[in-house]
């Protein structure tokens, strides 16, 4: 996007955990999801603003990994968390001004793509505050 010079940057970092487990499932998919909830960060994270991804272990007894993806966003209203992963669904704030941002199908797929690998993806968030959105995916045993 276009900013005004000296106008501050959205702040982005990746972080891996000590020696995360690798995962069974396909990468192209974890890339699919992890682009789609990185995306929704940006998009919806102002000029100065933060976004993290971290990979670690889930510290489950499965060796599950978790990958997970916080903003310090616009956020999700309490009543809107419920339904964002179904098809279709916008939160409200996305609508304001009669402009759409997507279709509803992002939160959709990546929901449908993590329960085909044998996992399991949330969302925490405060308006105001930003999201937090987390999956975790079976380790390979080692």
């Amino acid at each position: 996007r276009d900013r005004p010079p000296g106008a501050p940057r959205q702040s982005r970092a990746l972080n891996a955990g000590p020696r995360p487990r690798r995962v069974q499932a396909d990468p192209e998919r974890v890339t699919q999801v992890l682009t789609n909830l990185i995306s929704n960060a940006i998009k919806f994270t102002p000029a100065g603003g933060q976004i993290n991804v971290t990979v670690d272990r889930a510290g489950t007894p499965d060796n599950r990994v978790l990958f997970t993806v916080s903003d310090t966003g616009t956020g999700i209203p309490d009543e809107a968390q419920p339904f964002l992963f179904e098809r279709l669904y916008q939160a409200p704030q996305n609508l304001e001004g009669g402009s759409r941002n997507g279709l509803g199908l992002g939160l959709y797929i990546s929901r449908e793509l993590i329960h085909a690998h044998g996992g399991e993806i949330h969302v925490s968030s405060k308006p105001g505050e930003g999201s937090h959105f987390s999956f975790t995916l079976p380790g390979l045993t080692q």
